[in-house]
């Protein structure tokens, strides 16, 4: 169905055509071709044969579509230059937030992919490692949300997949938090037994 589809849309044609030309680059993703859809998603969206821009989602779109891609074929850098600009252009659409997150957690960010995204969800950026840990065990999915996901052609972030980013996030938090407050869990207990005189405290 998919070859037919990109054999339809060649018919149609799709210079200037933005929603035309990410339809395609969906169809040969999903035919596992990411390079012939990189190279039909150049840096910009392509105006209309009107010369008017497109609006600001379709090429939100575009430069999320675009920077999947790149991380495909390992462009790490333009892959971020373009999900940035994504984010941007809309900086409401949970799926692209999603995939910056995961694009700097493959880079190594990790704590930038976290922080990024539990921002957006809502999250406290500056809470203990007690209430990350509270807020990770309720962070579940509903048996519902594992139904109905939806295609990469549809470009759809399915709840199951948001849940799974903000455990992990709220979870990397967590350690970092307990990793920042150990010594001074124990610099106050050092300060206590020094204070108090009372024998048989060990200290380490």
């Amino acid at each position: 169905r998919f070859e037919e589809a990109i054999g339809l849309l060649a018919q149609v044609g799709t210079v200037g055509r933005a929603e035309l030309i990410l339809l395609q680059a969906d169809a040969l993703l999903c035919l596992e071709r990411p390079a012939e859809a990189l190279r039909l998603l150049p840096p910009a969206p392509p105006a209309d044969e009107d010369g008017v821009a497109v609006p600001p989602r379709t090429a939100a779109r575009w430069y999320n579509n675009r920077g999947c891609l790149l991380v495909c074929a390992s462009l790490l850098a333009e892959a971020e230059a373009a999900l940035l600009r994504a984010v941007e252009l809309a900086p409401d659409e949970a799926e692209y937030r999603f995939n910056l997150s995961l694009l700097h957690w493959r880079a190594g960010e990790r704590r930038q992919a976290c922080e990024g995204w539990l921002v957006f969800r809502g999250h406290p950026a500056d809470a203990t490692a007690a209430t990350y840990r509270r807020l990770a065990d309720e962070t579940t999915p509903r048996a519902a949300d594992a139904e109905g996901a939806q295609s990469h052609a549809s470009g759809a972030l399915h709840a199951s997949q948001a849940a799974a980013l903000d455990r992990l996030a709220l979870r990397y938090f967590e350690e970092l938090r307990s990793s920042e407050e150990f010594p001074g869990y124990w610099d106050a207990r050092r300060e206590v037994a020094h204070g108090s005189h009372e024998p048989g405290i060990a200290l380490y």
